[in-house]
């Protein structure tokens, strides 16, 4: 009595019982992982089919192409596996030429990381593929098994996958179904039989195995430059796009004909993704849904899902994952040389746990929460605004009070210097007010607003203001004279962050529309680049080189971005609730972020790691400051106090 399995995705495979005929089974496929029910069905031995020059020793398994069996062949003695292509899927000569053609340009490739292909032939109505037999368990199986991957082995086996993608793309071969189960792993031939198991007993037995790409039988031929044969274009067989909807590449969906081997790359980020996380990019869904998300959702970055994941790690599985083939790596050649960097720069290691670290000096005096803080262009003194509706000049070294204006009636959102420091300007009710520092007295007030202004930023030269707020309108002023030069209109939501860069030319707002824009101030218009964010964005800062911008976010990440192209480069993950406050040192090398859970956090720019954690606010952070030397760092709170924090060296 034998019992086949079929699953929801059309896989089958064969085991024995001795149960009784009928029913339905519960099981996990082992071809795609589906646990989910699916048909069973009982028969007596079928018995194996016969192919000239072979003996078939029993079935190693099925899928959605054929029938694998283990077999031997008669001439030379060598074990193989032997695969039998279900007679539905060569319906049509067509069909029957393009095998042939495939299985012959398979069996010219020639490499370890790969199961080779010795023959494809024909026995009868039967066509078959004799293959190299590997004695060994799939990535899918072993991540079944064990849960997530340790880091460095991961990415060491996804490095050989990328050895052996480049061998067959020199050899003009694409895969078009790369997947943690069409990679085997096999034991050095050193190893000894009872390791060789097809259940393992445990991950470190298979920390030396090799990486064999399986499948490379349905590969389709392209011509350099990557266009398909015209013979070999189409990549659907019975109406089905060739690949598995968790790991197919957007543009195997969009238009096959184009696709070349960066969708192989793409499909090694999805298996990258699955090895680390034990999950697949977008799990759940139906299938179309499944396609619409390869289409165009980003799904979480793996350092989210699994903390010690090393951001560099994550970042390449970004890049192999981009959406657009030209943003991804060009080569698999690049992606073996990006895991090998990593591997000779130690960044396989698991990132730093962050260091608590107190308060290095605190400033009190404000009755109620603060809003806002700014250092004076010396770094001597310090500028702050609050719901107590003042502003308060601080002393940094001493932390003494040097004097209070009231901007009553209303809150003071906002504060900044101007390029001098001799003028204190203040986002409060529906305009900016500009005030002489040294004698407390208002020097000018701009107004235009309608709406409570919540931001403001002076220009790295001094001559021109950007303040934003409810009313959704960023409104450009002359600093000296008032004058409003430009309204920017685009937002759709609340303004709460703008930003000049230091070019003065441009600027960068953030809106609870979700989105990030960049403005062209002398033409007043938009220049569109940044993609609309998953979260409303709370805070925004630019480099000190104008290279970058980070934000913060309401869904606890903060989110670094390259300005020239709108992509995001990096993502900081560890606050556990909103972002008010973003900054950047004055080296740029470093960022810091403040939350509503309390802390302010340092983070390494290019690693992405979490550097230190500050806490000691008894309530939300609202805003950060940076002394110009870099040493100092300086929060506000809704608890009413400014903090300084020493920064590590």
């Amino acid at each position: 009595m034998a019992r086949i399995h079929r699953c929801a995705n059309g896989h089958e495979w064969e085991s024995p019982t001795d149960a009784a005929p009928g029913g339905r089974d519960t099981f996990t496929c082992p071809v795609c992982g589906a646990a989910e029910p699916g048909t069973t069905t009982y028969v007596e031995n079928p018995g194996l089919p016969a192919v000239a020059g072979y003996e078939l020793l029993g079935e190693v398994g099925r899928g959605g192409m054929g029938v694998v069996y283990k077999a031997r062949h008669l001439e030379s003695g060598r074990t193989v596996a032997l695969k039998i292509i279900r007679k539905d899927r060569l319906t049509h000569p067509e069909s029957v030429l393009r095998f042939r053609r495939e299985s012959q340009a398979a069996s010219r490739l020639s490499h370890a990381n790969i199961v080779l292909v010795y023959e494809s032939d024909r026995a009868g109505d039967l066509h078959y593929l004799a293959m190299e037999f590997v004695e060994g368990v799939t990535l899918q199986r072993l991540v079944e098994l064990y849960g997530p991957l340790p880091v460095a082995q991961a990415c060491e086996w996804i490095r050989q996958a990328a050895l052996g993608l480049q061998h067959a793309q020199e050899q003009m071969l694409v895969h078009r179904d790369i997947k943690p189960s069409n990679l085997m792993l096999a034991l050095p031939r050193s190893a000894a039989p009872a390791e060789k198991s097809r259940s393992p007993a445990s991950l470190a037995a298979w920390q030396d195995a090799v990486v064999k790409i399986l499948d490379m039988g349905v590969a389709r031929l392209y011509q350099a430059g990557g266009s398909l044969e015209e013979s070999l274009t189409t990549l659907t067989q019975d109406g089905a796009v060739v690949g598995t909807p968790d790991y197919i590449a957007p543009e195997q969906l969009e238009d096959a004909h184009q696709a070349d081997i960066r969708a192989d790359l793409y499909s090694l980020g999805c298996t990258f993704f699955y090895l680390l996380t034990s999950r697949v990019p977008f799990p759940g869904g139906t299938l179309v849904q499944k396609m619409d998300k390869q289409r165009w959702e980003t799904p979480l970055s793996v350092d989210e899902i699994r903390r010690d994941v090393p951001t560099s790690v994550a970042s390449v599985v970004r890049k192999l994952m981009a959406k657009r083939p030209a943003d991804r790596f060009q080569t698999p050649a690049e992606v073996t040389a990006a895991l090998e960097n990593l591997s000779r720069a130690g960044h396989y290691a698991a990132p730093p746990r962050p260091v608590p670290r107190r308060e290095f000096a605190r400033f009190s005096g404000h009755e109620d929460g603060v809003w806002s803080v700014a250092f004076a262009p010396d770094g001597k003194t310090l500028l702050s605004g609050g719901k107590d509706r003042t502003l308060r000049l601080w002393d940094v070294a001493t932390g003494q009070l040097e004097r209070t204006v009231a901007v009553t009636p209303h809150e003071a959102r906002c504060v900044a210097f101007s390029s001098d420091g001799r003028l204190g300007l203040a986002a409060t009710g529906i305009g900016v007010r500009v005030f002489d520092l040294a004698g407390g007295r208002e020097a000018a007030r701009y107004a235009g607003h309608t709406n409570t202004v919540k931001t403001l930023a002076v220009s790295p030269n001094g001559r021109r203001v950007l303040s934003a707020g409810d009313d959704r309108a960023i409104c450009l002023w002359d600093l000296h004279d008032g004058r409003e030069h430009r309204r920017l209109i685009g937002h759709k939501g609340d303004v709460n962050a703008v930003g000049f860069l230091p070019d003065s030319g441009h600027a960068l707002s953030g809106s609870r529309d979700r989105s990030i824009r960049l403005w062209d101030l002398d033409e007043g218009r938009e220049v569109p680049r940044f993609a609309p964010q998953k979260g409303m964005v709370l805070s925004l800062a630019v480099a000190p080189d104008g290279r970058f911008a980070l934000s913060g976010s309401f869904d606890t990440t903060l989110r670094l971005w390259d300005v020239a192209t709108g992509r995001e480069l990096r993502r900081f993950q560890g606050h556990k609730q909103m972002v008010a406050a973003v900054a950047f040192t004055p080296d740029g090398r470093r960022v810091l972020s403040g939350s509503h859970d309390q802390t302010v956090r340092l983070w390494d720019v290019e690693s992405g790691h979490e550097l230190c954690c500050f806490a000691g606010h008894a309530a939300a952070v609202t805003s950060i400051a940076v002394s110009p030397d870099g040493k100092l760092a300086v929060s506000t709170s809704l608890d009413r106090t400014l903090r300084s924090w020493e920064l590590p060296e």
